[in-house]
C-alpha cells in the first residue's frame, strides 16, 4: 500500500538577482514541507551552469536579471530539461511577459508585489 503523507522533496533553484528577495524567498520556503534549495544564481550565464549541474525539480525565477532575462533561461532549460518545473516572479508582470513565460512553458507567473505570498501554494500544487 502507499503511504499517501510521504512526498518527495522538491529540488528547487532560485533564480533572483536582488539578496533581500532571494532572503525573503528562502524564509518563505523554509516553513514549507517538502522544499529544498538546491542552488541560487544572480546571473543568467550562472543559472544555466548550476541549473544544468544540479538539475533541479523547480526553479524559480526572476524575469529581469543581468545578463539576458529569465526568459532566455526559461527557454534553454526546458529544451534541454523539459521535465523541470517553472515559477516566474517579477515586478514587471506585464501581459507580454506572463503571456510570453506561458507559452515557453512556465508553471506559474506571479507579480512579486502581490502574488509572492502564493509562492509555497503553487509548489505544493507541482509535487501533486
Amino acid at each position: 500500500m502507499k503511504n499517501r503523507d510521504v512526498q518527495k522533496t522538491q529540488r528547487l533553484f532560485l533564480v533572483e538577482d536582488s539578496p533581500v528577495i532571494r532572503r525573503q524567498t528562502a524564509e518563505l520556503l523554509s516553513d514549507v514541507d517538502n522544499v529544498s534549495i538546491v542552488g541560487e544564481a544572480d546571473n543568467v550565464e550562472t543559472a544555466i551552469r548550476d541549473i544544468l549541474k544540479s538539475k533541479p525539480d523547480v526553479i524559480l525565477l526572476d524575469v529581469q536579471i543581468p545578463g539576458g532575462s529569465g526568459i532566455d533561461i526559461l527557454k534553454e532549460i526546458k529544451v534541454k530539461l523539459p521535465a523541470t518545473k517553472f515559477i516566474v516572479i517579477t515586478n514587471h508582470a506585464l501581459s507580454h511577459y506572463r503571456e510570453k513565460c506561458m507559452a515557453l512553458g512556465a508553471d506559474y507567473f506571479f507579480d512579486k508585489s502581490f502574488e509572492f505570498n502564493q509562492i509555497p501554494s503553487a509548489l505544493a500544487k507541482l509535487s501533486l
